[in-house]
């Protein structure tokens, strides 16, 4: 039996209206805090390390309505492991007058904290939210999206240079080990070898000559 047609109209809309929503949002974790409602996530998702990024805040109040200047007294850090990032300045989006966006490069694939703190509007804000499955995007090493090449990232490229700066240092420590025991050998060998000299200057056979100076000397 076929559907009516209005129900068939709304089908059709809703599955558009569905369509027409930021994905993001759908990406992100929703919280209520205070009077405030939050929306927090990767502007883009998903999240790829060594690549361009930003925390992303959609904020309004209880009736969704946006809040001006919202932006103006909040800082985000964004947080991995032990690392903390400095406070990020949030800026609003054009065209946009719910959001507010703090630009970042994640370096590092893995779990990611955005801790938002300050006022708004007298409101203290201090808020963390944290990317899991449930929330928004964890950090994914990039390599799983690179073609045709897999290139080292920056982060991997400064563990390389660390590595081969610390191999330098420790070559260039081995040499100045090496140089100083060749001295030493060479200033032991040059001792000996005066030692020789004299002992081989005291026991030469003598001439008539050094003897009879020597006896006139003696007496």
């Amino acid at each position: 039996m076929p559907l009516p047609i209005v129900f068939r109209s709304f089908v059709a809309g809703g599955t558009l209206l569905v369509m027409a929503l930021p994905v993001t949002a759908l990406a992100h974790e929703h919280r209520t805090v205070g009077p405030y409602r939050f929306v927090v996530g990767w502007k883009v998702e998903p999240a790829y390390s060594d690549s361009i990024n930003a925390v992303q805040l959609f904020l309004t109040d209880a009736n969704g309505n946006p809040v001006p200047g919202a932006c103006n007294d909040l800082t985000v850090r964004v947080e991995n492991g032990s690392q903390e990032s400095a406070p990020l300045r949030l800026s609003p989006v054009f065209n946009s007058p719910t959001e507010c966006d703090a630009p970042v490069l994640p370096t590092r694939p893995g779990t990611y904290t955005f801790r938002f703190t300050g006022s708004i509007d007298g409101t203290p804000i201090d808020q963390s939210f944290t990317s899991s499955e449930r929330t928004f995007s964890n950090v994914e090493d990039a390599s799983a999206i690179q073609f045709p090449t897999k290139d080292p990232t920056r982060g991997e490229l400064a563990q390389r240079q660390a590595r081969l700066a610390l191999r330098d240092q420790a070559n260039v420590e081995r040499a100045d080990r090496l140089a100083i025991a060749a001295l030493a050998v060479a200033g032991a060998a040059l001792l000996i070898l005066l030692a020789m000299a004299v002992r081989g200057w005291w026991r030469r056979p003598r001439s008539r000559s050094e003897v009879g100076d020597a006896g006139e000397v003696a007496r």
